[in-house]
């Protein structure tokens, strides 16, 4: 079960890592990427490093979220970038100290 998953996870990677070799050339040859709008997004443009390959591939939270996700977006998460900026503003202690007591 969880070869499956880190299989899925690999495979994503990939096809981000070759979006983003697509985008890097079309960026040297000043043409238009044939690439989907999506596509363009999730893009991976340079090579993780052991570590954010290592936590993209193990995070725990992938078990609870389900199996597969994005690489670029698990960074923005751990970066606090995109719209995960605003997950900071979202009080969450009171209420939940005040459900559990």
């Amino acid at each position: 079960m969880v070869l499956m998953g880190a299989y899925c996870k690999l495979t994503s990677l990939a096809c981000c890592l070759k979006d983003g070799e697509t985008l890097r050339l079309a960026k040297l040859t000043d043409t238009k990427p044939d690439l989907k709008s999506r596509e363009e997004k999730f893009a991976v443009e340079e090579m993780p490093s052991v570590l954010d390959f290592t936590s993209y591939l193990y995070f725990c939270g992938s078990a609870m979220s389900g199996p597969w996700f994005e690489y670029k977006d698990l960074m923005s998460l751990f970066k606090v970038q995109g719209h995960y900026q605003q997950i900071h503003s979202v009080p969450t202690f009171v209420p939940g100290l005040i459900r559990f007591v």
